[in-house]
């Protein structure tokens, strides 16, 4: 197996990354072997000015005379360099700099591309796929396509300058595997004794040549069949650039749609990668219905209307949690089985509650996730606020319902020939979560 690539005909730099090795799991490392390497050319060393190099990365596909036969699932690519020294493209701002890493700073994406020496990985078989990262210096964090093909562009600019004390090494190297990734599905769900959800969508990356929002497929509708609950796990996929990820809980008619968040974070990224402010950045929008009228470029902290619930954004009003609840997220994937004493539920002040069928959460990711992973744990439950029978006021005179207590109760009847007729039924338990802890209700009797 040729490490290094195999050389495109025709080209001065690019190459064809045909096999890299395939890894069960979902994080690659420094310690993996025959993993694949893409370099600038000359690397290390000086390389050239005006340079276009495109590496194609591609996985053996299942059925071939290859490594990969063995396991037909799918399968994506992961690139990453843990050694940001190891990612050294030429910085017109800085021409004396020094192989010292704590003298060098990381470059926002527009700085790179003024520079005019950067790379691009692709989420496809060509640069008309989004755009997973934009960059010219290290470290680059895992970054992980949603298929099993992956471009990286390299670009130099076709000016030079003279520089002065440059003892760093030029260029660039990432590492790449491939791996299988029936471990990246984003929804994960428990169903209920009763009801189990159906889970529909998509979470791959389109190769169309227009890079908006309609072509990051991060859409998923979670439908229940009854009284459904469950959860929804970040993936190991990394978004590109301007992906809208949007969950939508559909309910039955006479349902109503309770989540909360487990878990929600963004890795903080260097202050110098980040890209002009905007007023809200990364914004999470609760919404009812279908979350359609919600335009995220003019998203703000006091943006209300079109259904929505609540809007968030990434560093300034971070969504509330309910991080105790993450052992019984745990215990509900299987990952441990201690018997201690559940934590107490989340408050309404920690979830959110639809007053319709109908739920929808959307994520706006206008950097995507490269240099920032979103992690998040996101719980859902499905409840029906009627109850059987008629509210049972209180005894004692105050003219108000008692928790759960119901009245049942029916007229004189009689049959056509006059005689009784009999009428029978049944008392079940209460279909309303929230008569069952959730929200901070208690004591229920």
């Amino acid at each position: 197996m040729n490490q290094l690539g195999e050389p495109v005909a025709g080209t001065a730099c690019s190459r064809l990354f045909r096999q890299c090795g395939i890894l069960s799991g979902t994080t690659a490392n420094d310690n993996d072997q025959e993993e694949c390497r893409v370099q600038s050319p000359g690397y290390p060393g000086i390389y050239p000015r005006n340079a276009h190099c495109l590496y194609r990365i591609s996985s053996p596909r299942p059925g071939a005379a290859s490594p990969a036969s063995a396991n037909a699932g799918r399968h994506v690519v992961a690139l990453w360099q843990n050694d940001g020294r190891k990612i050294n493209l030429r910085d017109w701002n800085q021409p004396t700099r020094d192989a010292g890493h704590s003298q060098r700073t990381s470059r926002s994406t527009a700085e790179c591309e003024a520079s005019g020496d950067y790379i691009t990985i692709y989420d496809g078989v060509n640069t008309l796929a989004p755009v997973l990262a934009r960059f010219c210096d290290g470290p680059l964090p895992q970054v992980v396509s949603s298929s099993a093909d992956v471009t990286v562009e390299f670009r130099s600019s076709p000016l030079d300058t003279i520089y002065a004390g440059w003892t760093a090494i030029e260029g660039f190297e990432l590492k790449v595997r491939i791996m299988a990734a029936e471990n990246l599905q984003p929804v994960i769900s428990s169903a209920s004794e009763i009801g189990r959800s159906t889970i529909t969508g998509t979470s791959s990356s389109s190769s169309s040549s227009n890079n908006n929002n309609n072509n990051n497929k991060c859409q998923w509708n979670v439908t229940s069949s009854g009284l459904s609950r469950g959860q929804l796990h970040s993936p190991a996929q990394t978004w590109p650039l301007r992906t809208m990820c949007h969950f939508r809980f559909v309910g039955r008619a006479d349902e109503r749609v309770w989540i909360y968040f487990a878990k929600y974070h963004f890795e903080k990224e260097n202050s110098k990668r980040r890209q002009q402010q905007h007023q809200c950045r990364n914004a999470l929008r609760i919404a009812e219905g279908d979350g359609s009228g919600w335009d995220p470029s003019t998203a703000n902290s006091s943006a209300v209307g079109n259904g929505t619930i609540r809007l968030f954004c990434r560093d300034t009003r971070p969504p509330p949690l309910c991080e105790r609840q993450l052992p019984v997220v745990a215990n509900a994937r299987g990952s441990d089985r201690s018997t201690t004493t559940p934590p107490p539920p989340c408050l309404t002040g920690e979830s959110f509650l639809s007053n319709g069928s109908t739920l929808s959460v959307q994520q706006h990711l206008p950097e995507g996730t490269a240099f920032s992973p979103w992690k998040y744990v996101l719980v859902y439950e499905f409840f029906r606020p009627h109850q059987d029978g008629q509210p049972l006021l209180d005894v004692g005179g105050s003219e108000r319902p008692i928790n759960c207590n119901r009245l049942f109760s029916v007229g004189r009847n009689q049959s056509s020939d006059g005689g009784a007729v009999e009428l029978r039924g049944s008392v079940k338990s209460p279909q309303n979560v929230f008569l069952f802890g959730r929200g901070g209700a208690r004591h229920l009797k």
